[in-house]
């Protein structure tokens, strides 16, 4: 856990952009109209970040209800409940995997004021999938701070290029060439596109360090998380989906025909399970194509892969007076 800890913590650059977001945190709570804020944090790790940004929160612990730490490995939670959990009575923990939708998880739905992500969302598969379930978390007029590579430099590449992870994206078209890393504009295009609106990012000399840092703001309206839709909803979207990949009219694809009888290969089941992936925001692995073989197997399959859909938050009020630069500067 030390050499794990020393990677994030013991880092120059990385402690400088940590501070950053924890700055940026303290604001976004010092601003709130009302106390109570509830902050999740995504893939906390170690607390190399989270260790900021609570000092940066000590003066303002008075206004935080909950500060939720969340992993996808449990020795990280325990981790946190040890070292942070006797000075942060508000700390919670919870296994969290933002690449599932949130039904299920140990999460809250359009609960949170604040969710926070360092050096995380990057190493997810599909970026516009992953920002869907994100969204999904915040509630309206919530912000998000981002920690997130942005180039690739010889310690991330030396540190993580060797990992599985590292190069488990599926979406290439918005990665920076040879990295899992978002230039800032292709991080503005997917936000966006995930009803989350831009605050603020790195200066491009900030950038040229291998860091950035995004603030976004959700929406006033609750999302919507990707959905299970009933069985005719569902096969219309396979269908559509399918005629998109195959260029030809969904009319023509009979649910009962072989994938292989229209001609998809590998390549275009590659491309098929990318969409549906994004269209139905579920984990669809490559070999599902393989073990069922048409429309009407594949949406049996995926009937019991897609959430229930989550009932829409209750509106809080919007937390007017965030600072909103145009720039986070480092210290």
């Amino acid at each position: 856990m030390r050499l794990v800890e020393a990677t994030y913590k013991d880092n120059p650059v990385a402690a400088r952009f940590s501070r950053t977001l924890a700055q940026a945190a303290a604001a976004f709570a010092r601003a709130a109209p009302q106390p109570g804020l509830r902050i999740l944090e995504i893939g906390a790790g170690t607390g190399g970040t989270s260790e900021r940004v609570f000092e940066a929160l000590a003066p303002l612990k008075g206004r935080v209800a909950e500060y939720r730490y969340t992993d996808l490995s449990r020795a990280f939670l325990i981790h946190a409940e040890r070292a942070y959990g006797p000075a942060w009575p508000q700390l919670t923990t919870a296994l969290f995997d933002v690449e599932k939708p949130l039904a299920g998880q140990d999460v809250t739905p359009g609960g949170y004021d604040m969710v926070i992500a360092a050096n995380v969302l990057h190493a997810t598969g599909d970026m516009a999938r992953t920002l869907a379930h994100v969204r999904a978390l915040l509630a309206p007029g919530g912000v998000l701070l981002l920690n997130e590579t942005s180039r690739a430099t010889l310690f991330t590449h030396v540190t993580f290029g060797l990992l599985d992870g590292w190069w488990r994206f599926t979406d290439p078209e918005r990665r920076i060439p040879g990295t899992p890393s978002l230039a800032p504009a292709s991080w503005r295009t997917v936000l966006e596109g995930a009803g989350l609106d831009w605050l603020a990012g790195s200066t491009d000399a900030e950038c040229a360090l291998g860091q950035q840092i995004i603030a976004a703001r959700a929406g006033l309206q609750p999302a919507i998380e990707a959905v299970k839709t009933p069985s005719g909803d569902l096969r219309q979207t396979l269908l559509a989906v399918l005629g998109e990949t195959l260029n030809v009219a969904p009319s023509t694809i009979r649910a009962d025909r072989s994938f292989a009888d229209y001609g998809l290969d590998s390549i275009l089941g590659a491309e098929l399970v990318h969409k549906l992936r994004r269209a139905l925001g579920v984990e669809l692995d490559h070999t599902a194509l393989f073990d069922h073989t048409n429309v009407a197997q594949l949406e049996a399959f995926l009937a019991q892969q897609v959430p229930l859909p989550a009932k829409a938050p209750a509106a809080i009020p919007k937390l007017a007076g965030t600072p909103q630069p145009n720039r986070y500067r480092g210290l």
